[in-house]
């Protein structure tokens, strides 16, 4: 069953007489979870000396009174710790102890529910034992100093002369994205220590919340990744991005944790009844097992969830409407998950590595992919965020979206051909595999797209109009440039030209390719929906989607909709305006098994029409605009 909670202050604390009201209200709102901070400077007084006195009574009255408890450590060190460097001994034994001792203390609790971890990081040292451990890592990727010049282009006589950064007379970053890259594994161990003491010293069944930056990198372990969104415009898509990676989809749970509400003290509209409404079933929608609301502190003036305001009343009555609804539908919810679809877009770990380098330069990239995201969100589209490790997942798609992702590994190059000669489509936007994995510029020659279809890719320049006006399956489409260009030779009788530009090169082409094709594009197209939707970026991707057969057409452009099964059956969560309005959708024939739907949350039937090979439904959602359709006769 999906749980709400809500997160307390970390060391902040009521009277204990109130700390037992404030549970029965919230117990009687539908909470259930509370996710309660431990600090570690405020439980080891002295060193070796832990005392969790603290927090016993208000832990052991949250179970008295049926919460369970996300506990949360704060690896803040006490003022006795001086060096604060995980790769120093001291602090390292030190730290592991705290985590020891809580597990010690509360790993065993019946009323543990899970160690939110998503909170931690490990923070960069260049102290002299992290620099010597970064040149150790190195002996042990390479074979010698010599095999080191050799890849690296450089001169160094010994391990120990290389340092963590790239000078800035060099063109390249290798030094640089070798040190993020041992960031990352350090990070990596960190996690892998904290975790073993939590799983040996307390229940095994004791859920796990990770960053999502974990995702996939502890595969040995059942880990929950949770995610901290904020109650914007784009929650929706930063949750679809987690519940769609790969990784996630396959093996892990997701909780949703709301940031604290002080990041609201501009936005004093953003946790109405409405908002909080629609934010439970999008986490909902998109897999969530634990909703968890921001920062519970009555005395606070920012927290709009629970503090003294004309408004309280109704945000409970809303967790209470929540709980009721769920709670009937509790069998298909508990069952339910997104589904997959067909599409992909690449997301590449070490592109990300490499963007911190060289991040002015390749900034157009990471925007490109937040706009393919955020297009394939609000256009209903299922799809998978796929990496380096997962690229596994394109056995069962059609499409695959590549956001100019700077470093393709030739791994992963030859993954993602493989998938367009066997029928799948591809869509490249510029200096894809520009760069090496350890961040040096290639040849357009010698990237893996001009070595598969011959078409090389010009110079950046300015574009001579903001918007390309081609035809896609014909429908007309226009699509806007961005600040520059990336123009593409043209090979006669072999590409196909969508969009001409000067001087006989082309800003799109089709290259067929095995069984499927090519699509290039001399622009990152989707870096127009970065901030905000871009319906022309829409309409061309629901063109593509014509081509990989799409299951559900929104003639409604007001909503939003998550489909999926529970079980062997199909659902769907429709997400309308905020203001009640007629939805209308149309489905493949095959889409739904009987004629008859049922609104979860209004409780209204919904017939199923039309003839030939489309069935169409129209029906007005509940005031909230949220509708779950589950066919019926399907027991909840």
């Amino acid at each position: 069953m999906i749980r709400t909670g809500v997160q307390i202050k970390a060391g902040v604390f009521p009277p204990l007489w109130r700390w037992e009201a404030d549970l029965e209200e919230l117990r009687d709102a539908g909470i259930s979870l509370i996710a309660c901070p431990v600090p570690w400077c405020l439980v080891e007084r002295a060193p070796g000396k832990f005392d969790f006195s603290l927090f016993e009574d208000y832990l052991r009255t949250a179970a008295e009174r049926e919460l369970r408890v996300i506990l949360a450590p704060l690896p803040e060190p006490p003022v006795w710790i001086q060096e604060r460097c995980f790769d120093l001994p001291e602090y390292r034994t030190a730290l592991l102890a705290f985590f020891h001792a809580l597990a010690e203390r509360f790993g065993r609790e019946a009323w543990l529910d899970a160690w939110r971890l998503e909170t931690l990081s490990l923070a960069e040292c260049r102290c002299p034992e992290s620099i010597a451990l970064y040149q150790k890592y190195l002996s042990s990727v390479f074979d010698s100093v010599t095999e080191l010049n050799t890849r690296w282009h450089r001169n160094y006589f010994s391990f120990d002369q290389i340092p963590p950064e790239t000078p800035e007379c060099l063109p390249d970053s290798p030094e640089t994205m070798s040190y993020l890259r041992f960031q990352r594994l350090r990070e990596v161990g960190f996690f892998k220590e904290i975790v073993t003491i939590l799983q040996q010293c307390g229940r095994p069944d004791v859920a796990l919340f990770l960053p999502p930056r974990m995702s996939g990198l502890l595969p040995e372990k059942q880990l929950d990744i949770a995610v901290a969104v904020e109650q914007d415009e784009s929650y929706a898509e930063k949750i679809a991005v987690l519940a769609s990676s790969s990784e996630t989809f396959c093996r892990e749970g997701i909780c949703v944790m709301e940031r604290s509400p002080e990041y609201h003290a501009d936005s004093p509209d953003v946790l109405t009844p409405e908002r909080l409404y629609r934010f439970l079933w999008n986490s909902t929608a998109y897999g969530a097992k634990r909703i968890v609301l921001g920062e519970w502190d009555k005395d606070s003036q920012f927290n709009q969830l629970t503090s003294d305001d004309f408004l309280f009343d109704r945000r409970l009555d809303v967790l209470r409407r929540y709980r009721e609804q769920s709670e009937k539908a509790a069998s298909l919810l508990e069952n339910w998950m997104p589904e997959s679809g067909t599409v992909a877009v690449f997301r590449s770990r070490i592109s990300e590595r490499l963007l911190q380098v060289k991040g002015i330069y390749l900034k157009s990239a990471l925007a490109s992919f937040r706009g393919w995201v955020r297009s394939l969100t609000f256009s209903s589209t299922p799809f998978n965020v796929c990496s380096e490790e997962s690229l596994d997942v394109l056995k069962n798609k059609k499409l695959l979206i590549l956001p100019g992702s700077p470093v393709v590994t030739s791994a992963a190059a030859e993954k993602i051909l493989d998938f367009v000669r066997d029928g799948g489509i591809l869509l490249c936007e510029p200096e894809c595999g520009a760069w090496s994995s350890t961040g040096i510029a290639l040849r357009p020659d010698s990237r893996f797209i001009a070595e598969a279809t011959g078409v090389l890719e010009m110079a950046r320049m300015v574009p001579e109009s903001p918007v390309m006006k081609f035809k896609s399956n014909k429908k007309m489409c226009a699509l806007k440039t961005g600040p520059y260009v990336v123009p593409l030779h043209v090979i006669r009788k072999y590409t196909e030209v969508l969009i001409p530009y000067r001087d006989g090169t082309a800003l799109a082409e089709s290259i067929p390719y095995g069984k499927g094709k090519i699509l290039l594009f001399g622009a990152f197209i989707g870096a127009s929906a970065a901030v905000g939707r871009d319906p022309e970026l829409e309409a061309f991707l629901n063109s593509l989607l014509n081509v990989v057969v799409p299951k559900i057409n929104l003639i409604s452009r007001n909503c939003r909709v998550v489909s999926g099964f529970s079980g062997k059956s199909r659902m769907l969560f429709v997400f309308g305006a905020d203001q009640t309005e007629k939805i209308e959708l149309h489905f493949r024939k095959t889409f739904w098994k009987k004629q008859a739907l049922r609104d979860l949350i209004s409780g209204r039937r919904i017939t199923v029409s039309g003839a030939g090979s489309i069935r169409k439904i129209k029906f007005v959602p509940d005031p909230s605009g949220v509708a779950v359709l589950a066919e019926e006769g399907v027991r909840a």
